[in-house]
């Protein structure tokens, strides 16, 4: 049973679980408690079978136009839990082959659940990650504004980068003798790499001065620069 265990953050963690996971959920909603409210919308956004029970002194709490609650007497008086049980198992073996189409939200129109996915990340990816925002917290406010001196392309003399901090997650990098078309291939090729950044549509100020903004928990970092600026050294034609 889920009392049986004995932490209190545990215990939620098993009661949701078992509300996303069992076959056949029979929710009391008698005496219109918040939390049963709450756990009762969990399950019925999973579309699996719910049957919901409340006694005769409850009143119904939302339109139940697409839903029927099975009643009780809040007495317990044994002919009335009689007929309540035999109602509840008639239930049971109703909502056993229910299909999604046929649930509370199925009725409502065609919805799909996304599936939880997780995600493996290497360890030196990890600690890769967590020094990129270790890095980002320590750097003072005070030496953000200019974030990088500017940045002299090795085969493209002419080229430079500056990155100039706009907030605390958000940069202009201001391109210098670098065309429009090779800065779009390396917003390219950095959207399609892991950073957790986002970049805006380039500006135009002139020819060859083009100022792009981007924003991100990876922005602040070193190591995201250089990887931008390589893009751009990459994407700049001979």
């Amino acid at each position: 049973m889920v009392s049986d265990t004995f932490e209190t953050n545990l215990i939620h963690t098993e009661i949701i679980r078992n509300i996303y996971e069992d076959e056949i959920i029979i929710c009391d909603v008698s005496g219109r408690n918040p939390n049963v409210f709450f756990e009762l919308g969990i399950r019925m956004a999973t579309q699996k079978p719910t049957i919901i029970i409340k006694d005769d002194k409850t009143i119904y709490p939302f339109d139940t136009s697409t839903n029927r609650y099975i009643q009780y007497p809040r007495d317990l008086r044994h002919p009335l839990m009689e007929k309540f049980k035999t109602e509840l198992i008639a239930m049971i073996g109703k909502v056993k082959h229910q299909t999604e189409d046929q649930s509370f939200i199925g009725q409502i129109g065609p919805f799909k659940i996304p599936k939880i996915e997780s995600t493996e990340v290497s360890a030196s990816e990890a600690i890769l990650q967590r020094l990129n925002e270790i890095e980002r917290k320590m750097t003072p406010p005070e030496t953000r504004r200019v974030i990088n001196p500017a940045y002299k392309f090795r085969f493209h003399p002419g080229a430079e980068v500056k990155f100039r901090n706009i907030d605390i997650d958000e940069v202009d990098a201001c391109i210098r003798n670098i065309d429009a078309a090779a800065i779009n291939d390396a917003i390219e090729t950095m959207c399609q790499t892991d950073w957790k950044v986002s970049f805006n549509v380039p500006h135009i100020l002139e020819n060859d001065h083009t100022h792009v903004g981007i924003a991100g928990p990876d922005v602040m970092t070193k190591s995201f620069q250089t990887a931008f600026m390589k893009a751009l050294d990459d994407a700049i034609p001979f």
